[in-house]
């Protein structure tokens, strides 16, 4: 904050005002503060506007944001593993970062539940939200486990509809890894 008083000369018709701004640590949206002009001899003198509303933007740039790949393990029949995606922002922001994310099929099946027959993973799609100061949250899948000796599968979680960070990676692959070994019978 500060105050002050301005005197003109004569034939003065603009006077400079400084304001201190202070750096803090961490990406924020911007920030408003007003500076009034009062205590004339007269309004007239004043003229318009007395007051000014002036914009404080952050310094640093807007964070940029990924999804992380990850690599569960597939487990036996009737068991589940949380394919635990990671998105991560390059900074901390009291920003509001906000956005959806939806699985799709890459060689992978996913449907509604793993009771279903050849379901590898559950189907999810929702949105996801940083709170301030956050740099990393978790989108678990269920990954179904099956006795299947096969091939590793692959499905794909999409970002969409971001808000408050600049993706620099808006998808990221599961690859569920085969843990059934494939036996001979002579």
């Amino acid at each position: 904050a500060a105050s002050g008083t301005l005197n003109f000369s004569a034939g003065e018709t603009s006077k400079t005002i400084q304001i201190p701004v202070l750096d803090d640590a961490i990406t924020e949206p911007d920030e408003l503060f007003t500076i009034t002009l009062s205590n004339t001899l007269s309004l007239e003198s004043l003229g318009a506007p007395s007051t000014v509303f002036v914009t404080v933007q952050d310094r640093s740039t807007t964070p940029r944001m990924s999804i992380l790949d990850v690599f569960p393990a597939e487990g036996g029949p009737g068991t589940t593993t949380d394919a635990t995606f990671a998105i991560v922002l390059s900074a901390a922001t009291g920003r509001a970062v906000n956005g959806n994310y939806m699985t799709s099929n890459v060689t992978a099946f996913g449907g509604t539940s793993c009771n279903e027959q050849g379901v590898d993973y559950e189907a999810k799609s929702g949105t996801f939200s940083f709170e301030p100061g956050t740099t990393r949250i978790i989108v678990p899948v269920k990954v179904c486990g099956d006795s299947s000796a096969e091939a590793n599968e692959t499905f794909r979680v999409t970002l969409s509809d971001v808000k408050g960070a600049m993706p620099s990676s808006s998808q990221a692959v599961g690859t569920i890894v085969n843990d059934d070994v494939l036996g001979l019978i002579l």
